[in-house]
Order: structure tokens, then sequence, then C-alpha cells
């Protein structure tokens, strides 16, 4: 058994001008998040609890934005691209281009696993997903806006295989 949590936080979207860049209501649902992981934690000992879906910041252990400090010092969870060894310069799952049409790559979307699954992730078979055009090629990261919109998503999935 496994319970699997699915969240999509506040994007950092803020056309009212009272939550610069949405980080105070981002803040509180990622403390409602853990508070609800924890309280689930110890409702269903020996149950893991997998968090996962748009996170819309960086919640990386070592690129912290200070919303999701709560996700390291409240909770046991890990983010599986920490845990296969991803490298900081391959966790991209969000390319935006600026008004000038500047690339800006970072990773919005996680996938939380408790410690006792560690164990159980397929590294080869884990990570961010690639998209592939109808030959099965991988397509390169978009270089413009143009790009961008011939994908499927504006967001790439991050992926894990669990050995059970």
């Amino acid at each position: 058994e496994y319970i699997l949590m699915l969240v999509h936080l506040k994007s950092k979207l803020d056309k009212e001008g009272i939550d610069y860049n949405g980080a105070l209501r981002r803040k509180a649902e990622l403390q409602k998040l853990v508070e609800t992981y924890n309280v689930r934690r110890k409702e269903f000992p020996g149950v893991p609890i997998i968090i996962s879906g748009d996170f819309n910041g960086q919640a990386q252990r070592l690129a912290t934005e200070p919303e999701f400090r709560d996700l390291y010092t409240q909770s046991d969870l890990e983010d599986v691209l920490e845990v296969i060894g991803e490298p900081a310069e391959n966790r991209f799952s969000y390319f935006h281009f600026n008004r000038e049409n500047v690339r800006e790559a970072s990773q919005l979307d996680y996938i939380m696993l408790p410690p006792e699954l560690h164990s159980k992730v397929q590294k080869e078979e884990s990570g961010i997903y690639h998209y592939r055009d109808q030959h099965g090629v991988v397509v390169p990261y978009p270089q413009d806006t143009f790009q961008r919109y011939a994908l499927p998503s504006d967001h790439y999935p991050v992926v894990v295989t669990l050995k059970i």
C-alpha cells in the first residue's frame, strides 16, 4: 500500500500585487501539506507516503527558496532527483522565455519520497522524462518560445520507478 498526495502549489503570478511572487500563499500551502503528511504518517505507520506535483518554485535541498524550508526541517521527505544523484545542471522540468526571449530553466516539479522508499528507486528508470519525436528520438530542450509551444506540455514530467 502507498498513499499518493498530488499537489499544485501557488504559481509566482501576482496580478493583484498583494503577494510578491505568490510566496506567502505558497508557503502557507506547503506548511499545510507538510502538516497533513506528518499527520498521515502517524495515522498510517508503515505505509509510504509520496508527494508529487508542481511546486512552482525551487524546492531542491541545495537550492531551496524560503517557502519550502519546512520540507527539510519538518518532514523526512527527499526529492527523487536527490535520491538518484541527478546533477543539478540536469534538474530542469520547466523552461520559461522572458520578454527578450532568453531561456530560464528551473525545476518546479517534484516527487518527494520518504526514506523507506529510497532503496527501492530504480535509478536508470527515474528522473526527468525527455519528450521524444514520432521516431522515438529525444527532442532537445527548447531554444525559443516556438519550440516550447511545440511540446506536449510546458513542464517535463518527473518520473520514478520503484522496485517492489
